[in-house]
């Protein structure tokens, strides 16, 4: 069990390739303001399955240059959405 306080970006994933996000939980607390669950630009083959996040702004931000991302069975808890 990991715990993040007072982070804008709980998962940050620049410039990466090949990554397998599984069964995670995700919650920002509720006065955390403009936080994202995942975010991240410039990545290949990501895929994220079987999780919820909960995060105040983007629960998954994707940024350009990014191909082949994958999302299955993820619940988006209260943000904007993925």
């Amino acid at each position: 069990s990991l715990r993040f306080e007072h982070v804008a970006n709980v998962i940050n994933l620049p410039r990466s390739n090949n990554i397998t996000l599984d069964n995670l939980s995700i919650t920002a607390t509720w006065n955390c303001s403009n936080t994202y669950g995942i975010h991240g630009g410039d990545f290949t083959n990501i895929k994220i399955m079987s999780s919820t996040i909960g995060a105040d702004d983007d629960c998954a931000s994707i940024g350009p240059s990014s191909f082949n991302i994958s999302v299955f069975n993820t619940t988006d808890d209260r943000g904007y959405g993925i």
